[in-house]
């Protein structure tokens, strides 16, 4: 934990202070819808290469007896004969040109997919990362009143701290919550929970055209 980062004292509740930049990072690195799409994009690859190559399979069979037709007045003779087979598959014009497209196609249809997947993840990872930092600076506001109110050491003050202090219980599991649930962007088991570092979100003004907004969504 940074040390100039605020300490949280929430019962029950241990964290780690994460940066906007690493938490980003850790996202793309270990989220296991992410893994899971780059498994299949490193699969598809490995199909072309079979799936380009000759379909020439020969086989060669022997087989001994044959049929023979059964007459009542005829002594039975054990009929014997020897039987020898050359087969193969002879591909028709393009099958394997064929082939070769629909796999190069496979590895940029999976390529496409993880790159919107990617997209999908790190916006839904920004928002949660947003919301905690929103719901820690709350938690921070309270706690720095109830501090104030307790120094004055007035009996006036002592349900308002009373108030302040429930508030600030219901923010903290609050905290709880959606410090837990960063974790879950990065696909691993932690008993500790995420909280963004800092104490100020900061974030400025852009004059934003709509026709780019959906220019760059699309792209």
């Amino acid at each position: 934990m940074a040390q100039s980062d605020p300490i949280l004292d929430i019962e029950g509740f241990r964290y780690k202070t994460i940066s906007f930049a690493e938490y980003i990072k850790e996202v793309n690195q270990n989220s296991a819808s992410i893994n899971s799409k780059q498994l299949s994009v490193l699969s598809s690859k490995a199909m072309v290469a079979p799936m380009s190559a000759r379909n020439f399979s020969p086989s060669f069979s022997y087989s001994k007896g044959a049929y023979y037709y059964l007459v009542p007045s005829t002594p039975y003779i054990s009929p014997s004969s020897n039987t020898y087979s050359l087969s193969g598959t002879l591909e028709g014009w393009g099958k394997r040109q064929a082939r070769e497209d629909f796999a190069n196609t496979e590895v940029a249809r999976n390529e496409s997919e993880l790159n919107s997947l990617k997209k999908t993840v790190e916006s839904d990872a920004i928002f949660a990362y947003l919301d905690t930092l929103r719901v820690k600076l709350n938690w921070l506001i309270f706690k720095k009143a109830i501090n104030e109110l307790s120094a004055l050491k007035e009996k006036d003050s002592q349900k308002s701290i009373a108030d302040l202090s429930s508030t600030l219980n219901n923010i903290s599991n609050d905290l709880k919550f959606f410090g837990y649930g960063l974790i879950t962007f990065v696909g691993k088991p932690s008993d500790e929970g995420f909280i963004p570092q800092g104490d100020a979100i900061n974030t400025y003004p852009r004059n934003l055209k709509l026709d780019d907004l959906i220019s760059e969504a699309l792209s």
